[in-house]
């Protein structure tokens, strides 16, 4: 039903045993609800899946890379050059930073999923909800004064965690923060 080799992998590699539904298919990635093998202390586990980069909404993903480091000289030429292997290249730097600005964040405290394995194209995380009610987006939930009072104060001491580690969402909206 759900044939990936990146969910085949995290199946033989012990993370997950089952995968239950697919939560929800964006832009850049897919993220589907898995039951997480014993091992890891968890009941559900996140397996969010990317697209092949010439399949990415991106009208142009080069400004999400500006400033990236590339220290191999045969991955810097072939990524300059847009080749086959370059384009891997990019996409596994494109898992990669997501991978350590997860760490780093969940770390450092701030309410983002705890990482716990990332494949080229994939990064398996902490499920928010429940296996058959994912936590929705919060351009979808009605609050209270007193509720979104308490949690704008929420979002705003992750933004000054995420700004001392140096990290800044491009994108911080309703439509990315899940309730």
């Amino acid at each position: 039903m759900f044939a990936t080799s990146e969910l085949d992998t995290l199946f033989g590699d012990g993370w997950i045993t089952e995968v239950l539904h697919q939560v929800k298919s964006g832009k850049e990635a897919t993220v589907y609800c898995c039951r997480a093998h014993p091992r890891t202390g968890q009941e559900l586990l996140a397996a969010k899946v990317y697209r092949e980069r010439r399949h990415r909404d991106f009208a142009n993903d080069a400004i999400y890379q500006e400033g990236r480091v590339i220290g191999n000289k045969r991955d810097r030429r072939a990524v300059r050059k847009k080749t086959a292997y370059g384009r891997e290249v990019q996409a596994a730097m494109w898992t990669g930073h997501e991978f350590q600005t997860l760490q780093v964040l969940h770390a450092a405290g701030a309410a983002v999923p705890r990482p716990y394995a990332m494949l080229e194209s994939a990064i398996l995380m902490d499920y928010v909800g429940e296996a058959d009610d994912p936590a929705p987006h919060l351009q979808h939930v009605e609050l209270e004064s007193d509720e979104a009072r308490r949690l704008f104060g929420q979002v705003l001491r992750n933004v000054e965690l995420w700004l001392s580690c140096c990290y800044v969402h491009g994108d911080l909206s309703a439509f990315n923060i899940l309730y």
